[in-house]
């Protein structure tokens, strides 16, 4: 991981070369640089995740940890010990029988069911009884920098680095009364595309948007 020090000169020295100086300590560039972080989570939520296990209620709809961004996959069954047991695939609603949901509950599902509109959600089948565990994937909230200094590593892996100094380049340029505001629009810009931010939302909004794996 690249030191927050390192992308705060890099931040400092662009800053500097447009003749924006008044931002350019590395304690006004940090709160940017942990905001990147945010804002990358959660266009790519799998750069933070945790393996966990689920205790499941009776039926379909099961929810992740309340603290959780959102489900990313499940992973597979669970004896009562927490060994894991048969592999569990993403399904498509309309692969599966009429009125899936009533049938009867068991002790092992096959698949389960996500809506990325309903990031925290997802459904298993069939049903499942109360108490059985599943091992799921999900996206997690970094942890908090606390106080940083020359030894600090970004949350993020080096790939993402130049996204996070292009979004505190936008955040710095975007402060009250700077006289290179209008710079601000073309950093957002170059995050936005490092990140694919376009491509995700046509896909989006495309006619299979919300669709199932099999």
């Amino acid at each position: 991981m690249t030191l927050m020090v390192d992308l705060a000169g890099l931040v400092a020295n662009a800053l500097a070369d447009a003749g924006m100086v008044t931002y350019t300590a590395a304690a006004d560039i940090y709160p940017a640089l942990i905001e990147a972080d945010k804002a990358i989570l959660l266009v790519r939520p799998d750069v933070n995740t945790e393996t966990k296990i689920v205790e499941c209620v009776a039926g379909t709809r099961q929810s992740i940890a309340a603290a959780d961004l959102r489900l990313i996959d499940v992973k597979c069954n669970l004896h009562t010990d927490s060994t894991e047991r048969s592999d569990v695939r993403r399904m498509k609603p309309q692969n599966l029988p009429r009125n899936w949901r009533t049938k009867t509950q068991v002790d092992e599902i096959e698949g389960y069911l996500f809506d990325d509109r309903d990031p925290k959600i997802f459904e298993t089948f069939p049903p499942i009884k109360a108490g059985r565990k599943l091992r799921v994937v999900t996206s997690v909230p970094f942890a908090a920098y606390g106080t940083i200094g020359g030894s600090t590593e970004s949350k993020l892996p080096q790939p993402y680095d130049v996204a996070k100094v292009e979004w505190a380049l936008y955040r710095c340029f975007s402060r009250d009364n700077s006289p290179l505001a209008s710079r601000a629009i073309t950093h957002l810009q170059v995050f936005q595309s490092l990140l694919g931010i376009k491509e995700i939302r046509d896909a989006k909004a495309s006619p299979k948007a919300g669709h199932q794996e099999t």
